[in-house]
């Protein structure tokens, strides 16, 4: 963009900059929180955390949700996020016709309440389009939701697609139909004992690079070599 400018570009001076700049992750202390352990019989937990906005594709999301309905899968939701003017009109539907599945439902301010949920969920779902890093997924994860992602945006670096089994068991094609045979699979998992295959610890350890306790100090280097 600045190369477009007439004057004034300033283009050594930018290059200078960038080469001096890093991107730093965020950090959380969600970790803190226990994950509760639902009996194997219980219906699979189903938490989409977002605003409530059209580029968070909750389209997609009540899609999938209705293809797994169909199948008798038990299933319990929290939809949950924060709101504002322009709501997309698939929340009010889904409202209804699942009313007797939802236990959470819409923004929830108070930080306890918020750990409660995450404490609660099975699995974590995601269908945005649009996220800046994925926050709500990596709190969720370490709290002890299981994670099922679009294979874009921030969610391959977070959770290390680059690496076969994570490819594998947290990331699908993007499509409703694929979400549901997803969150079919992890049901029959559940009823089977054990949604993590053993291994429920191994998004923990990944993820433990975005506790505070580990980037506060890198921050505060980085300030330190302002």
């Amino acid at each position: 963009m600045l190369r477009k400018m007439p004057d004034n570009r300033f283009i050594r001076e930018f290059e200078e900059k960038m080469s001096q700049s890093t991107v730093e992750h965020l950090g959380t202390s969600i970790a803190e929180y226990d994950h509760s352990q639902p009996e194997s019989s219980e219906p699979l937990r189903i938490l989409w955390s977002a605003r409530w906005e059209h580029d968070k594709n909750p389209e997609d999301f009540f899609a999938a949700i209705d293809m797994l309905n169909k199948t008798d899968t038990p299933f319990e939701l929290a939809v949950i996020g924060q709101s504002f003017r322009d709501v997309p009109e698939i929340f009010a539907a889904a409202k209804e016709k699942y009313s007797d599945r939802i236990k959470f439902w819409g923004h929830i301010s108070d930080p306890s309440e918020y750990a409660k949920v995450l404490s609660w969920a099975d699995v974590f779902v995601s269908t945005a389009m649009h996220e800046f890093f994925g926050l709500g997924c990596v709190e969720s994860a370490l709290a002890g939701g299981y994670p099922i992602l679009p294979q874009r945006l921030a969610y391959p670096e977070l959770f290390r697609a680059d690496i076969g089994e994570n490819k594998r068991d947290f990331f699908y094609d993007g499509s409703p139909k694929m979400l549901a045979k997803r969150l079919e699979k992890l049901a029959k998992a559940k009823k089977n004992g054990c949604i993590w295959n053993g291994s429920p610890q191994r998004v923990k350890d990944m993820l433990k690079r975005f506790l505070w306790e580990n980037r506060a100090p890198k921050l505060d280097d980085k300030i330190e070599c302002l």
